[in-house]
């Protein structure tokens, strides 16, 4: 699986505006086609993402990323928040690079997009059907 800018923008502009189109009762495809448009007309774009992940023993761990990225630039910037370990940490993914910031060691890893495995796979080939579930 290739990790690129166009899908991480894609992820995260579907991810940002899946509340607004939820809260309306459109079907499938009216939600794509909305989807669509909205990535089209977008040009500038930053949220606050919060919320929780659940560690594989069940502990809980609060979420909260400030996300902006910039499209005629294709640059996306990520800063966490929350969990505290990775507070002041921050990611850009600037066409084919990422950088990866640590705020403790006050280190840049730089890695390239088009390698799947230089997030520590990160993003694995997924080959059975997950369960989940999204609160907005």
């Amino acid at each position: 699986m290739k990790f690129n800018l166009s899908k991480l923008t894609l992820a995260l502009f579907v991810l940002f505006t899946f509340a607004a189109v939820a809260a309306q009762d459109l079907n499938a495809d009216e939600i794509l086609e909305r989807l669509e448009e909205k990535a089209q007309a977008t040009q500038d774009a930053a949220a606050l993402v919060t919320g929780s992940l659940y560690d594989a023993d069940g502990t809980e761990i609060n979420l909260e990323v400030d996300v902006q990225f910039i499209a005629d630039e294709q640059l996306t910037r990520a800063e966490f928040y929350q969990p505290d370990a990775l507070a002041d940490n921050f990611v850009v993914v600037d066409g084919d690079a990422v950088y990866n910031y640590l705020y403790v060691t006050n280190q840049v890893t730089i890695l390239s997009t088009s390698d799947p495995d230089a997030l520590g796979s990160l993003f694995p080939e997924v080959e059975e059907e997950v369960e989940g579930s999204f609160n907005a």
